[in-house]
């Protein structure tokens, strides 16, 4: 039975295409439900895309269609296996699950070609494998019985082909009744006392009677859908494509920005008599003195509690202490202490009040310091 399923030469009943079709749709969705944005649920699923690829080529075989009508089925189950490995919007897994619905309704309502004389749905090479099988169903057709072990594909083909042209001849012979007319197509019986009492089978039968009588109406009406579907896919991508450019651009705007800014941002200083400077800068203060060598590096970070340990308390003659966040060497021999804003008063203050203070093994003086501090605003407004 599995072996009928990759066949490439044989035929197909609506029912069989029908059922195989929505099974591995089905199987497809629930591999990226169970392993979700899993390799191993897209491996997996490409079975049910070659299965699915195959039953629509033996559908189209069956109704002699074109063959490139194949391929949109795979193709859409192959996309919406990726979407869930690449865990997309819903809404692009919704509509394409929605598209292979309307490819599978377009093959499964098309009639077949000739009489065949299908098992299990089945009609060709692996006919016979089928026919052996003790627990075959064969369905019944309004041509030849199959008979015996031995049939083959190539008779069964041959008596199927002379049963339709003989149903063909005398259909042209006789005359077609009222009653002929209001009858079912070819290919369906059905059971109405069945169907009153609630056959789900027979209520199936009388929507695929409907759909053959209505069957250029639903394809026109399947194409516009499927047109404005692929229409509302190509939009939807296109702006959220867009849409996501635009973020990044205002992202990237809004870190340029910054950036200026930072980089733009004003310095005050003021250069004490001992031979250092306090800077402010934006809300951090810094204090600077020249004389080191080397290349530019970092020498303390509070946040790691690494670096030059002499360089993690600022110490003044009266024993008031503080921590600065970074000290660095910069390219121009100086040396930056920063501090935390929240500590930008109470040091001015000990600047301006008190005799010397020591950092990263400097004695600083601070002779003069508070004259020269209120000379700018900016630092004379702290004291």
């Amino acid at each position: 039975m599995l072996s009928t399923l990759f066949c490439i030469k044989g035929f197909d009943s609506r029912g069989r295409f029908a059922a195989i079709s929505l099974g591995c749709l089905v199987l497809t969705l629930l591999c990226g439900v169970i392993f979700p944005q899993s390799l191993f649920a897209v491996l997996v699923s490409i079975v049910f895309v070659i299965a699915s690829g195959l039953a629509s080529l033996r559908r189209l075989n069956d109704y002699q269609g074109a063959k490139f009508y194949s391929a949109p089925l795979p193709v859409l189950l192959l996309l919406a296996s990726v979407l869930q490995f690449t865990a997309s919007p819903n809404v692009l897994l919704a509509i394409l699950v929605v598209l292979a619905v309307v490819c599978i309704i377009l093959l499964a309502i098309k009639p077949s070609a000739q009489l065949r004389n299908y098992v299990q749905g089945y009609f060709g090479p692996k006919l016979e494998q089928l026919v052996s099988s003790p627990s075959v169903r064969r369905d019944p057709t309004l041509g030849a019985e199959i008979g015996g072990e031995g049939v083959s594909y190539e008779a069964g083909q041959k008596s199927a082909e002379a049963s339709f042209e003989h149903v063909g001849v005398d259909n042209d012979e006789q005359e077609i009744s009222p009653e002929a007319e209001s009858a079912e197509p070819r290919g369906f019986y059905i059971d109405h006392e069945a169907k009153e009492s609630g056959s789900v089978t027979e209520l199936a039968k009388t929507w695929l009677v409907w759909a053959r009588e209505h069957q250029k109406s639903l394809t026109l009406a399947a194409q516009v859908c499927s047109g404005v579907m692929v229409i509302g896919i190509i939009t939807f991508v296109a702006v959220q494509f867009l849409s996501s450019d635009n973020e990044g651009q205002t992202d990237s705007l809004e870190q340029a920005t910054n950036q200026q800014q930072t980089q733009i941002q004003p310095r005050v200083s003021v250069k004490v008599p001992d031979g250092f400077w306090v800077v402010q800068e934006g809300e951090i203060l810094i204090i600077r003195w020249l004389g080191a060598e080397g290349t530019p590096q970092n020498l303390w970070q509070l946040a790691a509690a690494s670096g030059d340990s002499s360089c993690s308390h600022l110490r003044f003659n009266n024993g008031n202490q503080y921590r600065p966040m970074t000290v660095d060497l910069v390219d121009d021999s100086g040396t930056e202490a920063r501090f935390s804003p929240l500590d930008n008063g109470a040091i001015i203050k000990d600047i301006a009040l008190r005799g010397s203070f020591k950092l990263c093994g400097y004695d600083f003086s601070l002779k003069g310091s508070q004259a020269a501090l209120m000379r700018q605003p900016e630092f004379a407004k702290l004291l």
